[in-house]
């Protein structure tokens, strides 16, 4: 069934088809009291999830139609100010240079986020459009490397274009790796990226790369590593915690507590070039070692 996005806020997780969004590129949600938007761009292969909480309001995004670096431009219903989904900030209008805040996501293969959450919501084909949902609306567009729909503002050519990385930012930093990289077993790597302790994990054959900080509260540092065949739980720590891919501990003396995500999300390397011209491209295998 292909690839989706899935969020967990509470006590809540729910699951979005890259096979819709690739169609529709935003969806306006909520899950109890959180009020979000998954966008999801097919040129650039970016999914995040925007929180649309606006003070006491509640907004909503939508799709101008316009792009940058191939990459869409959204708008807010409430002020109609324009949106750079992987810069992640609004670029036009009353809001911009406003940094947007985000929701944690991960993308996995729908076998491996059913295995993780058998009871999960998940967004069907019942939208009230008619969309060839089994269909990708761009012919060849994902595997032919040389096609670009608009002239990007730079070109890197350390990878083929259309390879899958996920990207971490850091300030003015930027980090990439490759998940094709990832044993298919549950790996964890405790690293320091930029000066901090980052936990990397991943899974080749769920398709599903994770990237959290390590400092908990009283800048106590946690080392991780992973447990196989124990889904929800993909990690432990020198603690006896618990962990699932969400960053979320679910057992031990820290239940209850999470993990701060990295700012990062999964792409098209020369989309993410693009934007982040100066990336430094990890090798998890060599990370590990």
């Amino acid at each position: 069934m292909g690839f989706f996005l899935g969020i967990k806020l509470g006590d809540q997780v729910k699951a979005y088809p890259i096979s819709i969004l690739n169609w529709h590129e935003a969806v306006n949600d909520r899950i109890d009291d959180y009020y979000y938007s998954i966008s999801y761009c097919p040129l650039t292969g970016s999914g995040i999830v925007w929180d649309r909480s606006y003070g006491e309001d509640v907004n909503g995004f939508g799709v101008t139609g316009l792009l940058y670096n191939s990459n869409l431009i959204l708008y807010d219903r409430l002020t109609n100010s324009h949106w750079s989904q992987m810069k992640m900030q609004s670029v036009r209008g009353d809001r911009a240079g406003e940094i947007a805040l985000l929701y944690p996501l991960v993308e996995m293969t729908w076998e491996a986020w059913q295995a993780m959450f058998p009871g999960s919501s998940v967004l069907n084909t019942q939208t009230g459009y008619s969309r060839p949902y089994g269909q990708y609306p761009y012919d060849d567009y994902r595997e032919n490397n040389d096609l670009l729909m608009v002239e990007m503002a730079h070109n890197d050519g350390r990878l083929p274009g259309k390879t899958r990385i996920h990207g971490i930012i850091h300030d003015d930093q930027a980090v990439a790796f490759l998940p094709q990289e990832f044993p298919d077993s549950i790996a964890i790597c405790n690293s320091h990226l930029f000066g901090e302790p980052i936990l990397i994990g991943g899974s080749g054959a769920m398709g599903c790369v994770i990237s959290y900080y390590r400092t908990m509260e009283e800048d106590v540092v946690l080392e991780f590593k992973a447990v196989q065949e124990a889904l929800p739980v993909i990690m432990t720590d020198n603690e006896g915690n618990l962990w699932n891919i969400f960053g979320e501990a679910i057992g031990g003396p820290r239940a209850g507590s999470c993990l701060r995500s990295t700012r990062c999300f999964n792409a098209y390397w020369f989309a993410w070039a693009a934007f982040y011209p100066h990336t430094e491209i990890k090798n998890f295998q060599e990370l590990n070692r």
